[in-house]
């Protein structure tokens, strides 16, 4: 019986004594993963030397010739009468033959010793003699001249003189065993009786150690059942006189593995456990539970394309930090077939992903909406068009499979795009299959160019099952794959090259009608997800009727952030005045703004001012040169009609829309926008944008709180007229009108002003009772302090009291009243998920405003600006209830 070698219970320092030092580093990494990996030993892994004797059976002709010049030098050191074993173990790839002898003094007995581990490309031969001698304390000196290769037990003390001659080695152990002699008793091999007694126990001393360490193992009824087959398969392929027989008995096992269920249920839970585990740490657990329905919808279809294209050993697992997959095999699967396995994960995904988001869009579920993004975003960007994604797949069967260079640079330019996205994204799972893609390139090219040149060749690669590989067109592809890999390959790494080989010749690529069609459905797709995921991505953010016509109604011309260039004459002192003209051109590109910049400032009076702003130009002039603005307003109209002059108590209206880079970023602007517009018409404010703000940080965020505050203070009393009474009274009030009841309409508005009174009264009581993060608590104590009418007195009184905690601009008595030149009055401010529109913002100064507001907006991180500039005094009342 032949006992199963477990590689992941040999020790570190064995798999530094087995392994090059190039590869140490690899072994070890296996050894903490468990992994099992192809390995022999010197020590017989059997249960008895005994069931392995040659009784009237000599050794195989080739083994013989190389034991003679051993046999015949140690004959002549006084051994004798040896007894020959084989030991040939097929599932370890292993041969092992012993010649053993006893000596003329019966202390020791001589065993040279050969293995061959055909795995590896070329075979592996250890042929070395070992010297052994044991003792009545069950102890035992061994000297061998073998390379280390197993621990020994302790009772074993090891002479290694690492390929000595038979002669030095035979002197050392002489030396060695005459030390030992002087404390120990020698047990006598002095016949082939006593030396099968003494073989056997020394056997079963090192037998039983790596039993009890693990490495020795019972083989399990498949693995018996496996080694029986490969035994009986490399019988038969020797007998057909293939000139391949271990790649062949290696690639039969391939072909004929077979995945029990137990083990692909195990590893499907086992992974999904992994995969939520790992999900629930770095994301959290409720995107993570989300995830895994998706990946199995996805995956799933690869499934059940690869089982209609009866493909084998199919098995789903989920990967951590990745995704999931599923793996199987077939080797007569045509380009076509390849094409569907990969599109039938995505597509179906972002099928069900449109119908599901279009169900959360009937019903109001933003949880539907989600799902839905989640699913489109995670098939969409499978399609990417680059390996090792399902859309590379797609592009390599129909494309790039058609010549191994076209192969090798889809590849490379694959690895390459990896590894630097994964430094942009700043994850490292997309650099490891990057760089695990580079590494695997020079096999890769290596069997692209054999499948290259075998294509060229009169052989079919046809199978006669469809699921095995004519032993003929193996042999043949197997001579190949040993060509290009001359040394340091296993016999089963180069049956795995022979199937990948022989599965690239079947790969056929599609005609090119079909190849169209492929590429139709693949960018169909992708254009489907992306234009869905948009759609569903603004109906999640709120109302998707509301974002179209903010869409539609965006300002039409570009502003660039830091693209503001600005001129002053020399008689201009930097400070705008209300005396003043600013002419206002707008052109249709950027290039004529430019242009028309730099013809004006070389002719404009020392006295004038232009600055360059998006599209746009802006000149000041003195009010009293009206020569000055008649000359230059009818130069601007030759070279565009949308110009006009912005005079005192006319502000030119500024409307902004952009994309914040976040929805909180976007919530903020929104509500200081609010908070400053609402108030500072009649309160005269600091503008949140305005350069060089003296304010402290601390001061900016009690102005803003403040500010937000005053703005719902100033809907407190409309805070009622939502009230079934309230509208119930407003209904009967419109009644007693039309009937003319003056008595019935008074009683009815007296009611009513109490009623949104007490409205307003619940309202700010309400609001005092929010957290202090939220509203200023002080404010509104001074608000409730102001006059109850409202009207002049009214106003300069909140100017008093509440201005210097809403954060006030000097007053005009200040030597810095000139700050003003950034104030606006009226506008109003919307915003539909990141989309924010600021519409009719009337500043001041224009001139100096609108190019600090833009700038302010940038400093928010607010990109893809539109602006346009239109004359104050029209389109008022497009203005809305927020002013």
């Amino acid at each position: 019986m032949f006992y199963k070698i477990d590689a992941s219970r040999i020790s570190f320092r064995e798999y530094w004594w087995g392994s090059p030092l190039a590869a140490i580093f690899v072994a070890w990494s296996i050894k903490l993963f468990r992994r099992q990996i192809p390995c022999s030993s010197d020590d017989p892994n059997v249960d008895s030397l005994q069931a392995h004797e040659l009784l009237n059976v000599p050794l195989p002709q080739d083994v013989l010739l190389k034991f003679q010049p051993l046999i015949e030098e140690l004959r002549a050191y006084g051994f004798h009468s040896p007894v020959f074993h084989e030991m040939i173990d097929p599932f370890h790839s292993t041969k092992i033959y012993f010649a053993n002898f006893c000596h003329e003094s019966g202390q020791t007995f001589a065993r040279i010793h050969y293995r061959i581990w055909s795995s590896p490309y070329p075979p592996r031969i250890h042929l070395f003699p070992i010297f052994i001698s044991s003792f009545t304390d069950g102890t035992y000196l061994v000297s061998t001249a073998g390379k280390a290769d197993m621990a020994a037990p302790r009772t074993c003390r090891i002479n290694r003189k690492l390929k000595a001659a038979p002669h030095t080695l035979w002197q050392s152990h002489q030396q060695e065993l005459a030390k030992e002699i002087m404390r120990k008793a020698v047990v006598p091999v002095r016949n082939e009786l006593e030396l099968r007694v003494a073989m056997e126990k020394y056997h079963v001393e090192v037998r039983d150690f790596h039993l009890r360490r693990g490495v020795f193992k019972e083989m399990s009824g498949t693995e018996q059942q496996q080694a029986t087959n490969k035994a009986e398969s490399l019988s038969a392929y020797r007998a057909s006189g293939l000139q391949h027989p271990e790649v062949m008995a290696e690639l039969h096992l391939l072909q004929t593995k077979r995945a029990g269920w137990g083990g692909i249920i195990t590893i499907f839970i086992v992974s999904l456990v992994l995969f939520l585990g790992f999900g629930a740490k770095e994301w959290s657990w409720e995107f993570t539970a989300m995830l895994v329905p998706i990946l199995f919808i996805h995956e799933l279809g690869h499934y059940l394309a690869m089982r209609i294209f009866r493909y084998r050993n199919l098995r789903m697992f989920f990967i951590p930090f990745l995704g999931a997959a599923v793996s199987g095999r077939n080797f007569n699967v045509p380009g076509w077939k390849k094409a569907i396995v990969s599109l039938m994960g995505p597509v179906p995904g972002i099928v069900l992903g449109v119908i599901l988001g279009c169900v959360g869009m009937y019903l109001h579920k933003t949880v539907y909406l989600k799902v839905a993004l989640v699913t489109l975003i995670l098939n969409g960007s499978n399609l990417v068009p680059m390996l090792p994604f399902d859309g590379g797949w797609v592009m390599h069967a129909v494309l790039f499979s058609r010549h191994y260079v076209l192969d090798i640079i889809f590849r490379v330019l694959a690895a390459l795009t990896l590894v630097i996205a994964s430094a942009f994204l700043q994850t490292k799972a997309l650099m490891y299959v990057g760089i695990a893609t580079l590494v695997a390139l020079p096999v890769t090219y290596k069997l692209a160019r054999i499948a290259a040149d075998l294509k060229t060749r009169d052989i079919s690669p046809a199978s006669t099952d469809d699921q095995t590989i004519p032993p003929a067109t193996a042999d043949l592809i197997i001579g190949e794959v040993k060509k290009a890999f001359p040394k340091g390959v296993t016999n089963k790494a180069l049956a795995q090259h022979t199937l990948n080989i022989f599965e690239n010749l079947n790969a056929r690529p599609p005609n090119w009608l079909a190849t169209i069609a492929f590429l139709f459905v693949h960018g169909g797709s992708v254009l489907l997800a992306i234009i869905f995921a948009m759609i569903f991505f603004v109906a999640k953010q709120g109302d998707l009727k509301s974002f179209i016509a903010a869409a539609a109604a965006i300002p039409q011309h570009k502003l660039a952030c830091e693209s503001v260039k600005t001129w002053s004459g020399t008689e201009v002192t930097g400070l705008p005045t209300a005396q003043q003209n600013t002419l206002v051109a707008t052109f249709t590109r950027r290039n004529e703004a430019e242009t028309a910049f730099q013809n004006f400032t070389n002719r404009l009076s020392a006295n004038a001012a232009a600055k360059l702003f998006g599209e746009s130009m802006l000149v000041t002039l003195p009010v009293e040169d009206d020569e000055a603005r008649k000359k230059w307003l009818l130069q601007l109209r030759k070279q565009t009609t949308n110009v006009f002059v912005e005079i005192t108590n006319s502000s030119t209206a500024v409307s902004v829309a952009c994309i914040a880079p976040t929805e909180q970023v976007a919530k903020e602007v929104e509500e200081e926008l609010r908070g400053y517009i609402s108030v500072s018409s009649t309160l005269h404010l600091i503008p949140p944008w305005m350069p060089q703000d003296a304010r402290s940080e601390e001061q900016r965020k009690q102005h803003r709180l403040a500010r937000q505050t005053y703005a719902k203070l100033l809907v407190a009393n409309a805070a009622g007229y939502k009230d079934p009474e309230a509208r119930s009274l407003q209904t009967r009030m419109a009644q007693a009108q039309r009937e003319g009841d003056r008595a019935e309409l008074t009683k009815l508005r007296g009611e009513h002003d109490k009623m949104m009174k007490e409205a307003s009264k619940r309202y700010i009581e309400k609001l005092k009772q929010e957290d202090v993060q939220k509203v200023d608590a002080n404010l509104i104590d001074l608000y409730l302090k102001l006059p109850a009418e409202r009207g002049t007195n009214w106003v300069a009184e909140a100017s008093r009291t509440l201005g210097p905690r809403l954060g006030q601009l000097p007053t005009e008595a200040d030597a810095k009243a000139e700050d003003k030149r950034y104030s606006s009055h009226w506008g109003s401010v919307s915003r539909n998920g990141l989309l924010l529109s600021i519409s009719w913002v009337s500043f001041d100064h224009v001139f100096e405003g609108g190019p600090a507001f833009a700038n302010w907006l940038c400093t928010k991180g607010c990109i893809d600006l539109k602006y346009d500039l239109q004359p104050g005094g029209f389109g008022f009342d497009d203005l809305g209830d927020e002013y």
